[in-house]
């Protein structure tokens, strides 16, 4: 007679964090929710120990700038440089479209798009215009090299060197708490980076229609854009439209002529692969199904030599390079350039933008995120 001791059933837990093998989609939801609580709070605090405010927009820009390059740096210290690409280039256009746009609608228009002795060579209308076309030629070779990376960093000096800064403001802050603010906001930012880039993980493991680029764009960069979008609707209540547009083209310029470089290089100068306790690789403890020679199939634990090529470490050049992805390309950065000629006349002011330019705006982002999501997995 045999005899043994029965075990329970287990069913998975779906608020179990721990490991993404096991969580489920309602634990990533609110992974991802509260990835967004800790970015938006960062956020608002960064805008403050930067001094930031109505008469600062290139300070409160830089304070909204920082928790995105915080997430883009983790992303590729976690080897998810996917991540890092989708954030910037996805909160680059929601820079130059939702977030002028939402503030254009709600706001009025009394004061000029850009002050009156400020040269028009010095507006950074001009250098969005040349950075979306240096990213236009970048995506031909398909893929981000250190000399690409370079280049963008110089285009960067170029731009900072024309650019006029704004009035200087006397600081309502002391400088240690400044400096808290700096901190607190590294560390928020940080865990905000981590628990987003896990729920994504979960997210993918669970779904075969998200990619990490993909959410990145339709999850990601949104919840990174919230508090741009609220600081340009205060602003345009003011009247401070040239303020809406000089933040937003700060933080686009600041995504592609610092933030990206230093993704770039970090992605080639640090190792390989970072050993992390818990993976973010989607295909590792997952079941896989390969063919054997006959009608029925095997189940297996871990990956098997027929994978789909990793869209990080490409090494169709020749060796391990940043893949600048095809749906990036076709999608985001046609759209960064049509944008770069559509506020060209703006900086040269000729044309003053209004609530109907705002709701078209809105519009073009609205669009650009269903492109995405209805193209991003099938161009990769």
């Amino acid at each position: 007679m045999w005899t043994f001791t029965p075990t329970p059933p287990t069913l998975p837990n779906l608020m179990d964090f721990s490991n993404p093998n096991t969580a489920g989609a309602v634990g990533a939801i609110f992974m991802l929710f509260v990835a967004g609580a800790a970015l938006y709070t960062s956020a608002r605090a960064a805008v403050g120990a930067t001094g930031g405010g109505q008469d600062n927009p290139t300070r409160t820009a830089i304070g909204h700038w920082l928790p995105v390059a915080v997430v883009a740096i983790v992303a590729t210290l976690l080897d998810r440089s996917d991540v890092a690409v989708g954030v910037i280039f996805s909160v680059s256009v929601a820079c130059l479209s939702i977030v002028p746009g939402l503030g254009l609608l709600v706001g009025r228009l009394d004061k000029p798009e850009w002050p009156d002795d400020e040269p028009v060579a010095a507006r950074p209308t001009g250098g969005l215009l040349a950075v979306g076309l240096m990213l236009l030629l970048i995506g031909f070779a398909g893929r981000f090299t250190l000399i690409h990376g370079l280049i963008l960093a110089f285009q960067g000096v170029a731009v900072l060197l024309l650019r006029k800064p704004d009035r200087v403001t006397p600081q309502t802050l002391s400088g240690p708490m400044r400096l808290a603010l700096f901190v607190l906001v590294l560390v928020v930012s940080t865990l905000g980076a981590y628990v987003a880039t896990r729920g994504m993980a979960v997210i993918v493991r669970r779904s075969p229609f998200f990619s990490f680029a993909t959410l990145s764009t339709v999850a990601l960069g949104p919840l990174l854009s919230l508090p741009m979008i609220g600081a340009a609707t205060e602003q345009s209540r003011f009247g401070r439209s040239d303020a809406v547009l000089r933040g937003g083209i700060t933080v686009t310029l600041l995504n592609f002529c610092l933030l990206l470089p230093l993704v770039i290089g970090l992605f080639h100068l640090l190792p390989q692969k970072i050993t992390l306790p818990l993976s973010l690789d989607p295909t590792v403890g997952f079941p896989t199904t390969v063919p054997t020679t006959g009608p029925s199939t095997l189940a297996t634990t871990g990956p098997t030599t027929a994978a789909a090529p990793d869209p990080i470490n490409d090494d169709s050049f020749g060796g391990r390079s940043l893949s600048y992805p095809l749906a990036v390309w076709r999608i985001d950065t046609v759209l960064l350039v049509a944008l770069g000629f559509l506020l060209l006349p703006v900086g040269q002011g000729r044309w003053k933008l209004g609530a109907i330019e705002g709701v078209v705006l809105i519009v073009v982002y609205t669009a650009y995120v269903m492109a995405v999501a209805r193209f991003g997995l099938k161009w990769g």
